[in-house]
Formats: structure tokens, C-alpha cells, sequence
């Protein structure tokens, strides 16, 4: 990607660098200015500052726009999606470290493919005031020196934006981790789990209130992402519940659907076994076509 279109791209993109899923309201936060120790959980962004177009005042995006963070205790992820297109403007996503005071995210994947900033490590400055975490850092734009041999930093953009907490029906802590998808069987008739090829990575994040599953290459795939997927969930200690709020690729017609799974948890392992609808609109009406098994094995 040339780094003009890039400092482009990432202006909301990048208006993160990483971020995350589903639709809350952004009115509803926790007052985190009160013993705050974690930033776990899910994040709706509120306002930013278009750095990259020379911009001062504080922003927010339309009705139409899910901008969102989702971080469990190891992993995060952000989403940037447009409702109205149904199309996923960015994404990204990796491992991540935080001290109380800086926020660094590592970054494993991104989309649109193409960018500098996969496998780069992007510190952040965190404050919280009145229930409103301040996140501020600098993106660096790499282009390979072939002189020296190395990568050198040709530009930076800063980022600065406002987050609220999403509330919302909260789940067990049993849930809430980053899962890797270690078995999957799209027959029934299969009698053995199928796996992904190394090249592949498959991981599902949940928050106390939101699912996200990317399927994407990894790093040295250039990190792309193949299919992505957000919502709100529901979890009892045998059923387990998608409210589907975000989907890559788009023209899926699973948005705004529900998907009820089977579930057991054991020793680590989460059985997770159910249908996936698929669905056609006719004058506003939902009708289901037909249905696909999935029989998925998390770790």
C-alpha cells in the first residue's frame, strides 16, 4: 500500500489503531475514573480528532457507523463498520499489554490488507475522566530503506479519540477469554474434527457482553482477514446465543439474526454445536432458506 493512500485510509481506520464490534449506547458508561485496574471489555468510540486531515475539534461519526473495541484479558480487536453499506471499513487486531498507564497493542492482523502497521507494537497514553477513557498515541508508516537494509519510519499520525463502556447483560467470567478454534465439522456425517492449515487463524474474543470471531492469515500472509463476524451474546451453562450485529463478508443476510448453540465447557475445551440460517428479504420479511451445521471445538 503506498503510504499516501495509507495516511488516507487510516485516518478513522487508523483512528485507532485498533479498535472494535457491536452496537451500544454510547450514553451508557461506567464511571471508570474509580478504581479503574483493567480495560476489559467492550468499548463503543465516541468522539476523535482527524489528525491526519489536519483536523482540531473533537468528531463523532453517524448513527450508521459501528465503531467499536472489544479487549478480554490477553487479546483486542476493533471494528470500523458502515450499517448502511453493510461493509467492514477496518478492522484489526492482535495481543496487547497494559501497565496502568500505557496501552500497547500488538498488532496480528488488519484490514483492509496492505499496511505498515502489522507487526508493529503502538504504545498509548490512557486517562480516564468521568467515565470516558482518553486513549492517545502515534501510528508509525514504515517503508523498507533497501540502502541500509531495514525498515525506517517515514511518517507518523496521531491518534486521539474518547471510548465509552458499552453496558449491557453481563456473562460468566467462564466466557470471557480469547478462544482458538482448534476442530471444526461442517457434516455431520464427518467423523473426525477437521483443522485449519498453519497459514490460517481462527479465534473467537468474548467480553462480559460481546462475541467476536475473525478468521484471518497470519503475519507472514500479511495478516489478512478472511471472515469476520460481532455481536451480542447470551451464555447459560448449556446454550450459548449470537446476536449477529456485524458480518465479513457482506451480503451474508445474517445481520440482525439470531444463532442458539449447544454448549459444554471441559476441561478448557468449549463444545460449541449449532446451525447457521441462511436467510432471504422479501418486502421486509425474513425467510429462511436453508441451514448449515456448525460443530466447533474452541480452546
Amino acid at each position: 500500500m503506498h503510504h499516501l493512500y495509507l495516511k488516507n485510509l487510516i485516518l478513522p481506520v487508523l483512528t485507532m489503531v485498533l479498535y472494535a464490534c457491536s452496537s451500544g449506547d454510547p450514553n451508557q458508561s461506567t464511571d471508570l475514573s474509580i478504581e479503574n485496574t483493567t480495560l476489559e471489555g467492550s468499548w463503543e468510540l465516541s468522539k476523535y480528532i482527524n489528525h491526519p486531515e489536519g483536523g482540531t475539534e473533537w468528531e463523532n461519526y453517524g448513527p450508521e457507523i459501528t465503531y467499536q473495541k472489544h479487549i478480554t484479558p490477553t487479546h483486542f480487536t476493533w471494528i470500523r463498520y458502515n450499517k448502511e453499506t453493510d461493509k467492514l471499513e477496518g478492522a484489526g487486531g492482535g495481543t496487547y499489554k497494559y501497565d496502568g498507564l500505557v496501552y500497547t497493542e500488538n498488532i496480528h492482523f488488519f484490514h483492509p490488507p496492505g499496511t505498515s502497521l502489522l507487526g508493529q507494537a503502538i504504545p498509548f497514553d490512557v486517562n480516564f475522566e468521568k467515565g470516558t477513557w482518553y486513549h492517545t498515541g502515534y501510528t508509525k508508516e514504515l517503508e523498507f530503506n533497501s540502502e541500509i537494509g531495514e525498515l525506517v519510519i517515514v511518517d507518523t499520525t496521531k491518534i486521539e479519540e474518547q471510548w465509552l463502556k458499552i453496558e449491557g447483560i453481563s456473562n460468566g467470567k467462564e466466557m470471557v477469554k480469547t478462544w482458538n478454534l482448534v476442530g471444526h465439522k461442517f457434516n455431520p456425517l464427518d467423523s473426525e474434527y477437521a483443522v485449519y492449515p498453519d497459514s490460517v487463524r481462527y479465534i473467537k474474543h468474548l467480553t462480559s457482553t460481546h462475541f467476536t470471531w475473525i478468521k484471518y492469515h497470519n503475519e507472514s500472509e500479511e495478516g489478512e482477514v478472511i471472515e469476520l463476524g460481532s455481536g451480542r451474546y447470551e451464555a447459560t451453562d448449556t446454550n450459548y446465543k449470537e446476536f449477529i450485529e456485524v458480518m465479513h463478508p457482506s451480503a451474508s443476510n445474517q445481520v440482525n439474526t439470531e444463532i442458539t448453540f449447544d454448549k459444554a465447557i471441559s476441561n478448557n475445551q468449549w463444545f460449541h454445536l449449532g446451525y447457521i440460517l441462511r436467510v432471504q428479504y422479501s418486502d421486509g420479511v425474513m425467510h429462511v432458506l436453508d441451514s448449515s451445521l456448525v460443530d466447533e471445538v474452541w480452546e
